[in-house]
């Protein structure tokens, strides 16, 4: 008997494969989409970290107070608190921003810290 195409458990057995690697790829899909989303969260918080730092580095050295603010870009909301260590003739300024996002909410932070000397 002359065998031409495939019989049904080769059909089957391919289109069982060719879904698992379909899933598979849906899956990673998924995860590089949340993590890009993630990144850009975390851009922008550091953009708002460095831009109270700027804003703070600007004041007179006797005028830096610790204080907070929230901002909203997008649908997300930013916490921006900053908080002053007074050193002698150094206040340490440390800058935290904070989010949070995801069906289940992660909270996020990012901080950076500078320094500024009295003259």
């Amino acid at each position: 008997m002359n065998k031409k195409g495939f019989t049904l458990i080769e059909v089957l057995i391919a289109l069982a494969i060719l879904g698992i690697i379909s899933i598979s790829l849906i899956q990673g899909t998924a995860v590089v989409i949340k993590h890009n989303a993630y990144l850009e969260h975390r851009k922008i918080a550091i953009e708002l970290a460095q831009g109270v730092i700027n804003r703070i580095s600007t004041l007179p050295y006797d005028s830096i107070a610790t204080g907070n603010a929230n901002k909203k870009i997008g649908s997300i909301n930013y916490q921006e608190s900053w908080n002053i260590t007074d050193l002698g003739d150094i206040k340490r300024i440390e800058v935290t921003v904070s989010w949070s996002e995801g069906t289940n909410r992660n909270s996020h932070s990012v901080t950076l810290t500078t320094f500024k000397r009295s003259t």
